[in-house]
């Protein structure tokens, strides 16, 4: 069983982690903010479509039952 210190040092540490922006939405940031409202969706639609394409490329590689 967990003591309740380490637990509390774990809940922390992962709402750190959940609320810290992520690699994606410092691009899209970053790019609106220079470029403007057209350049951060046009970011935000490449940073989906990756990831999109990237999923569904990982569900057509694995094996069906």
């Amino acid at each position: 069983m967990i003591d309740g210190t380490r637990f509390a040092l774990f809940v922390s540490a992962a709402a750190i982690l959940a609320l810290t922006p992520g690699p994606g939405i410092l691009f899209v940031l970053g790019r609106t903010l220079h470029g403007g409202r057209r350049e951060g969706v046009l970011s935000a639609l490449g940073t989906w479509s990756g990831a999109q394409s990237t999923s569904w490329l990982q569900d057509w590689d694995s094996p069906r039952s």
